[in-house]
């Protein structure tokens, strides 16, 4: 009788550059498929100062199970330890690509990404702890929606309403942002295979 394999004993195959590129590619379309892909991310706040009846305000923002779903696709496409994750797929076409114009139009098209996070996610302190985009990203993916990190857990649990509610909008805004650079690296990716612009 053989032996039969366990998880243990069983191998996994690295994927190729080239794999990467092409599941990098059928992530960004499965986004793209998401109902807040297809409707976009409306924030509204409108705030109402009365001397009487005091302050009151009001926000439109889509509505956590939206939100959930999109992230279900999104986190594999900044986290990361995975295959598909941007910073990855980017380092693959500096790797793989042949012509220096496209190259040049990636860097310059993570920068504008960079640059439009820095204008719009402002850093924010909240108890002690300063954070950034990448930060609250990290926050309410591996903290709020997956329960992967305990601590993130504890932290989101520790604040305010008001408080979350500052973070939770700056993970809807780098959402909408990083959104665009993807779909962005997706058609440089796109064009690259079709025409032969990587050197495997």
């Amino acid at each position: 009788m053989a032996r039969r394999r366990t998880s243990a004993t069983v191998g996994t195959r690295e994927r190729d550059d080239c794999e990467k590129l092409r599941l990098f590619v059928r992530r960004v379309d499965e986004m793209e498929q998401n109902y807040l892909a297809q409707n976009g991310i409306h924030l509204q706040t409108n705030i109402v100062i009365d001397s009487v009846a005091g302050m009151s305000m009001k926000s439109e923002q889509p509505n956590e199970e939206q939100v959930k779903a999109f992230v279900l696709d999104f986190r594999h496409l900044i986290s990361k330890n995975e295959d598909v994750c941007v910073h990855r797929i980017h380092s693959i076409c500096e790797r793989r690509l042949i012509r220096q114009d496209v190259k040049q139009h990636l860097r310059e098209a993570r920068d504008g990404w960079r640059a439009m996070l820095g204008r719009a996610c402002h850093t924010l302190t909240v108890n002690g702890r300063t954070r950034g985009p990448d930060d609250v990203a990290d926050l309410w993916i591996n903290g709020h929606y997956f329960h992967n990190d305990v601590d993130l857990r504890d932290e989101l649990d520790a604040m305010n309403h008001l408080q979350q509610g500052l973070l939770w909008r700056q993970f809807l805004i780098y959402i909408g942002i990083t959104r665009g650079y993807l779909t962005q690296v997706r058609e440089v990716v796109v064009n690259g295979l079709d025409e032969g612009w990587f050197v495997f």
